[in-house]
């Protein structure tokens, strides 16, 4: 009887148990069913289609609900925008999501990153907000002179370990327009010099002296702790920037400036330094603009360095429109300065840095991807390494190997020195 007495208790005991696991369960069914209607609500009030909670991300006590209104951003306002940006490097993929106010968002999308202080992103500077940069000041030997850098989004997000493939410095005077941040934000965007991984300085006050350029030149590759850059002389800019490009210059004697862009040159008669250029040169002017072919003459007569132009479809002086309306000249002003850089850097292939290396550096590769594919036919011997059909970064990457940096830049210069002598061409003609 004790056995039988101890047995029931124990089956009265299992009863209770399952009784209160089967409440338990309508409890949490109960609470189940009112999160996902929770849920629901707010990914429809929060225009979204999905919410990933990470387990991690899930507390034992919280509800689902709950921790999906910490996840998911709240509803952009209805002068915001929402974009989302990734980048992929070795597998691994990180994605931004940025909301910020239209009048906010700058037109050539490299929004600073959101983790950084907010004063960073300047949005106190008229200029700065337009350009998606910060301002910052730099100092020379007689002056402070306040600038805006626009890197590139991924600069921001791994200061530390990404490398900027170069610097572009914009030139304009008092004849630029009402807005040259302006119009400066939208030959970023048509260009994409961002998305080659170049970042960009503009000057805040127009410099009518060639000493001052001279000195802001100096002074950004100094404090920015950049290599080598390259100018972009618009209007009143352009003979100032050509100025920099002479032999006496103290950026060439230093090879510290890789190319220098002319685009809409100024009236009046064509500088002298034209004909004493000692690095490669590219002339933009708008369809029918008299000086700008007198340039392309003037530079004509000199053969030592390379030399291309373009004269868009589009006529005015307003850069903008020009790239705007002429995809073409917005690419070529994006290839010369990729090509520059490139050669630049090839040039430099007896430092130490090149030697007995069989790789090539990140931010080289990075540019040979944006240059056109066919260029990879001209280098020597891939058609006995079945490297048909792959572009120059991969070509390039693959030869090195085989054959080393320092060779492998010799060759490189010598394809990119007669790519730009020949205009830029961006596909194989059928006779070459």
């Amino acid at each position: 009887m004790a056995r039988l007495s101890d047995k029931l208790s124990l089956v009265q005991t299992k009863a209770l148990q399952l009784r209160d696991s089967y409440e338990a369960f309508l409890q949490d069914r109960q609470a189940t069913e009112a999160s996902i209607l929770q849920l629901a609500q707010l990914l429809e009030t929060r225009k979204c289609t999905a919410v990933t909670i990470l387990p991690h991300q899930k507390s034992g006590e919280g509800s689902l609900g709950a921790t999906a209104a910490a996840l998911i951003p709240l509803p952009p306002a209805a002068n915001d925008r929402v974009r989302s940006v990734s980048f992929a490097a070795d597998e691994a993929v990180q994605e931004c999501m940025y909301q910020v106010p239209s009048d906010r968002w700058p037109l050539h999308g490299h929004l600073a990153s959101p983790e950084g202080p907010e004063s960073e992103i300047a949005f106190d500077s008229p200029s700065a907000t337009k350009l998606g940069g910060r301002k910052i000041t730099l100092q020379t030997k007689s002056a402070y002179l306040d600038c805006i850098l626009i890197e590139p989004m991924l600069k921001r997000l791994e200061p530390d370990d990404f490398v900027t493939s170069g610097l572009a410095i914009c030139l304009h005077g008092q004849d630029s327009g009402d807005d040259p941040a302006l119009e400066w934000a939208q030959v970023l965007k048509h260009t994409k010099l961002l998305d080659a991984g170049i970042s960009v300085l503009v000057h805040e006050v127009p410099l009518n002296v060639v000493a001052d350029v001279e000195a802001l030149v100096e002074a950004a590759l100094q404090q920015l702790d950049v290599v080598r850059c390259l100018l972009i002389g618009k209007a009143l800019g352009a003979p100032m920037a050509a100025a920099m490009a002479e032999a006496d210059s103290r950026l060439v004697e230093t090879c510290s400036l890789a190319g220098v862009l002319f685009v809409t040159p100024p009236p009046g008669d064509v500088p002298e330094a034209c004909s004493r250029l000692q690095v490669p040169s590219f002339i933009l002017g708008g369809r029918g603009d008299m000086c700008t072919r007198d340039w392309i003459e003037a530079m004509r007569e000199q053969d030592t360095m390379p030399f291309a132009w373009q004269m868009a479809s589009a006529s005015g002086t307003d850069l903008a429109r020009i790239v705007r309306k002429d995809k073409e000249a917005a690419t070529k002003i994006r290839l010369f300065s990729i090509a520059v850089l490139l050669m630049a850097e090839f040039s430099n292939a007896d430092d130490p840095s090149w030697n007995d290396s069989s790789q090539l550096p990140g931010h080289v590769v990075r540019l040979c991807e944006e240059l056109p594919d066919y260029l990879a036919e001209e280098l020597i011997g891939t058609n006995e390494s079945g490297c048909q059909g792959q572009g120059l970064a991969a070509v390039a990457t693959l030869r090195c190997r085989d054959v080393g940096a320092p060779c492998l830049a010799v060759e490189l210069h010598e394809i990119l020195n007669f790519w730009v002598r020949r205009g830029l061409v961006q596909q194989a003609t059928a006779t070459e």
